[in-house]
């Protein structure tokens, strides 16, 4: 890619990936370690555990760099599952295993208990994410991105409540809806600051309760949209929202959002959401982590990924986090498509 008449230097990993999001003109697309990657070929590569991965501070660091050093990742990621916030409310999970993230068990909230006895931030395992963090910032070099994530309001209010009575209650009871919706988002601000003042460069927000497939465009625009407008604002780094499954209906609510980049499902073309959002907000993904990555050939992942290129992704990375049992060599030829292909 030139800038003007002149060509355009080689920028650094994070140079890339900042200028990406804040669509700024790259030498080419980068391609981060942006979605969770929980690979099983993976851990034995790096040595570590499918437990450690999750509970141990070493174990959690070597898998972060090990997507880099092993893989080509332009940037380290971590942590791997998405129940860190809930358990630190008060959920039981269940620990991870190879193949498997821990996972809620229970539900302890009601929608009129909202709150949380002393500080959210030294529960759970957050004070060991925050120091995995740390450790991984002073760990790679300056011009490495590290990017983490927190989860988005309506999914961990679904995890406090169950998915069951989340529903429900935007039907039945929605101003009481609202009011734990407002409490659960001080949670995320929360979160999403503390992951950037330990180190993180850019964060991702899954919400995949968010999703079309899940609740109304409807419903999205009374009930989850002011959630994100508080949120976004309120974090010191930047964030991109990743929802997952069919979300075209609710793309003309994005722009106001205030998200800097949305990362979507591979059932959304790129070409459908730069139509609606345009060169507002980056666009990140959304190479199918099932069908391509998971059960597809080389051949298969480099079409597609060069087809989200041509189409104008902003960041190529998959549709979702990786599935376990995801071939290393599939992830590597994503990677090395986005390196290969240069703009002209």
């Amino acid at each position: 890619m030139t800038r003007g008449n002149q060509p355009m230097k080689n920028l650094s990993y994070k140079e890339r990936y900042l200028s990406a999001l804040r669509r700024e003109p790259t030498d080419r697309v980068p391609v981060p370690a942006f979605c969770s990657h929980p690979l099983i070929e993976l851990m034995t590569d790096a040595g570590v555990t499918p437990s450690g991965i999750h509970e141990r501070l070493d174990e959690m660091v070597n898998f972060a760099v090990a997507a880099m050093e092993v893989l080509g990742f332009e940037g380290v990621r971590l942590p791997t599952d998405g129940v860190v916030e809930a358990e630190a409310l008060g959920c039981r999970i269940t620990p991870g295993e190879a193949g498997k993230n821990p996972c809620v068990v229970d539900h302890p909230y009601s929608l009129k208990k909202s709150g949380i006895q002393g500080d959210f931030l030294e529960k759970g395992r957050i004070p060991l994410i925050l120091e995995a963090v740390a450790m991984v910032r002073k760990k790679v070099a300056d011009d490495i991105p590290v990017t983490s994530h927190f989860m988005g309001p309506t999914t961990i209010a679904s995890h406090l409540l169950g998915s069951d009575h989340f529903l429900m209650g935007l039907i039945d009871q929605p101003e009481e809806t609202k009011r734990f919706l407002a409490y659960v988002t001080e949670q995320c601000i929360q979160m999403g600051n503390a992951l950037a003042g330990a180190g993180a460069d850019v964060l991702q927000m899954p919400d995949p309760m968010a999703s079309s497939d899940v609740i109304s465009p409807t419903m999205f625009r009374e009930f989850v949209l002011p959630c994100y407008k508080r949120i976004f604002p309120s974090i010191t780094c930047p964030v991109v929202l990743h929802i997952c499954g069919n979300s075209k209906s609710i793309l003309p609510h994005l722009k106001g959002s205030g998200t800097l980049g949305f990362s979507f499902d591979a059932r959304v073309k790129v070409s459908d959401v730069r139509n609606v959002l345009g060169d507002e907000i980056a666009l990140v993904g959304n190479i199918s982590t099932t069908e391509t990555l998971l059960n597809g050939t080389k051949e298969e992942v480099r079409n597609e990924s060069l087809q989200a290129l041509r189409d104008g992704i902003h960041v190529l990375a998959p549709s979702c986090g990786f599935a376990p049992a995801t071939p290393l060599e599939n992830v590597k030829e994503m990677i090395s498509t986005a390196r290969n292909r240069v703009e002209g």
